[in-house]
């Protein structure tokens, strides 16, 4: 898990609660965070304020990226190849990074973000 904090955090008392900031955060699936993931904790970061959240699954590559829209957490770039992040400036995944099988080296992707 990640978490990416843009200049404007949650309340102390939030981010508490919350036990994260309200920019960036990622979740990896797995068998028994799974059901969390896409459910509660999907649910308090969409009530906190979160602005995006990728949940990337790498047993069937099923990646959702969701970003603030309103009051709720959107799901957007469901076919893109490239998912770029709003709150961490510059920063974006191309899809095929994401399977486990095709990883690149790191200081090719790496290469690349930079531009």
């Amino acid at each position: 898990m990640a978490n990416i904090r843009p200049p404007h955090a949650l309340s102390a008392g939030r981010a508490a609660r919350l036990g994260a900031t309200r920019g960036f955060h990622h979740g990896l699936l797995s068998p028994g965070t799974a059901d969390r993931d896409i459910g509660p904790k999907f649910a308090e970061y969409e009530q906190h304020g979160v602005i995006e959240y990728w949940v990337l699954d790498p047993a069937t590559l099923a990646h959702r990226f969701y970003r603030r829209g309103g009051e709720l957490l959107v799901e957007y770039a469901e076919q893109d190849a490239r998912i770029a992040s709003r709150v961490v400036a510059g920063f974006f995944v191309l899809r095929e990074w994401l399977d486990p099988a095709r990883t690149p080296p790191i200081s090719e992707s790496l290469a690349r973000i930079e531009g």
